[in-house]
């Protein structure tokens, strides 16, 4: 019922405002129209090697059946509530919360800002549907599965690499302490496939263009973007309190949330892969902004919050209901402000 609300919410507010849209669709708002680009033409023009090759892929597919963005914006719903049933039976069977806790990381990640990405021809809901996939495949042992959805979680976005370092690091770490070699073997059965389709993006570009870090550069030759960090980014922003709006107060109402998340799991000594995964995540979103933008961070925080239900997965006393509530003000401000054609994402 929330993804027809959301929906139906969506479409009226597009419309209403009157704007025209590029490609004549409001699903195709900003990146939509280069991940269909891509899926129907191919990578044609330099700028669109940002953009990872598995989700124009899955557009393609459905465009061979005439329903290139039906089919798309029906497996993003679809993903959007796999992704809670994933969540749900994670909590329940590998983080050993209850039904309820459970329920509430599943629907913090229904009402969260990302919601608006999930609505569009955007690559979030499967990225975050790979992702939870691997967590939870992975911590029932089920490797090569989890290499395998790790693997396609890297081909729709860079962030991916975030889990990969995770796992590995984890991984050696208890090998390194238990000298088992039985955990080499699953080394090898979890990140043989996942390396194997994490490359194929990148060995794509260095025959193509002699680069295979190329994804990288055309952010900064064409996107606008300029190499920093968190501290950087905090900084610049604070400079520029005079052009303030409310998408710098959700970006570090979402980043301290996270740390907030993060304290709580070191402190009670939860699962690494998650607190580590947290980490090199702020750490990667951070890593670049807009140059272009007077408030650089301004979008942000719907990958901090996007991910977050992952998050909560650390916390087994944090407060539910306070972060759902906030999740869901900045969702709904979320969908008004970018269908009256404010670039959030």
């Amino acid at each position: 019922m929330s993804r027809v609300l959301f929906l139906v919410f969506f479409y009226a507010i597009g419309v209403l405002s009157g704007i025209q849209y590029e490609g004549g669709s409001v699903f195709l708002q900003y990146d939509g129209q280069h991940y269909f680009n891509i899926a129907m033409s191919g990578y044609t023009h330099d700028y669109q090697y940002a953009f990872f090759p598995l989700f124009p892929l899955l557009i393609r597919f459905f465009g061979l059946f005439g329903v290139a963005i039906p089919g798309i914006l029906f497996l993003n719903h679809c993903l959007t509530l796999l992704t809670g049933v994933a969540l749900y039976y994670t909590g329940i069977k590998v983080m050993g919360k209850t039904s309820a806790e459970s329920f509430n990381i599943a629907r913090l990640w229904i009402f969260s800002p990302i919601s608006i990405a999930t609505e569009i021809v955007y690559s979030e809901a499967l990225f975050v549907f790979l992702t939870v996939l691997t967590y939870y495949l992975y911590k029932r042992n089920h490797y090569v599965g989890a290499g395998v959805a790790l693997g396609l979680s890297i081909a729709t976005r860079n962030l991916g690499s975030a889990l990969f370092f995770s796992i590995f690091i984890v991984m050696m770490y208890a090998f390194l302490k238990h000298k088992d070699w039985k955990q080499i073997a699953n080394v090898f059965k979890l990140f043989v496939p996942a390396t194997a389709l994490a490359v194929l993006y990148p060995i794509y570009l260095f025959v193509k263009v002699g680069n295979w870090h190329y994804f990288l550069d055309v952010q900064y030759i064409y996107w606008g973007r300029i190499r920093t960090n968190i501290f950087e980014e905090i900084i610049r922003d604070i400079s520029n309190l005079s052009e303030t709006y409310l998408l710098f107060i959700f970006t570090y109402l979402a980043l301290a949330v996270c740390v907030y998340v993060l304290y709580r799991g070191i402190k009670t000594r939860e699962d690494p892969i998650l607190i580590l995964y947290l980490i090199f995540s702020i750490w990667i979103i951070f890593s670049t902004s807009r140059e272009i933008d007077a408030v650089s961070s301004a979008s942000f925080y719907r990958y901090l919050f996007g991910c977050s239900s992952v998050y909560l997965l650390l916390n087994r006393d944090l407060k539910y209901k306070p972060v759902i509530i906030l999740s869901t003000v900045m969702c709904i401000s979320t969908i008004i402000f970018f269908c009256g054609g404010a670039f959030l994402i």
